[in-house]
């Protein structure tokens, strides 16, 4: 019976284990990352700028008031407010939820012409 030299040994053990750790590695599924978009909405001349937006859970929609008036933003579907009231330069911020049912219509009320969207 002829026995392997240790450093042949070493090697082999080596090599076993980084071709486990790299099939592990390339097999494993691991949950991907999502990059989140910040989208900004201008409040300006009485409109909303886009008055449209493409969004995905987890988008943050920042509306920024550039008006000398006040406005806001309601959901069109409940009457909810979505933002308060917004003073001119003031902004906020609204974070999209992972379950979104449909699409967001929304407009100001205080000029309920003023309309958007928000669309998954």
């Amino acid at each position: 019976m002829k026995f392997l030299k240790p450093k042949t040994v070493l090697l082999l053990v080596i090599g076993s284990l980084f071709s486990l750790f790299t099939t592990y590695a390339l097999s494993s599924d691991p949950t991907p990352k999502t990059l989140h978009t910040h989208h900004q909405v201008k409040i300006t001349g009485f409109e909303f700028v886009p008055k449209e937006l493409v969004i995905a859970p987890g988008d943050t929609v920042t509306w920024t008031n550039e008006d000398v008036v006040p406005h806001n933003v309601i959901n069109s579907a409940d009457k909810k407010a979505i933002s308060p009231d917004l003073a001119a330069g003031e902004s906020y911020s609204y974070t999209v939820p992972e379950v979104l049912a449909g699409d967001v219509q929304y407009f100001c009320g205080f000029h309920p012409s003023m309309l958007g969207s928000l669309t998954q």
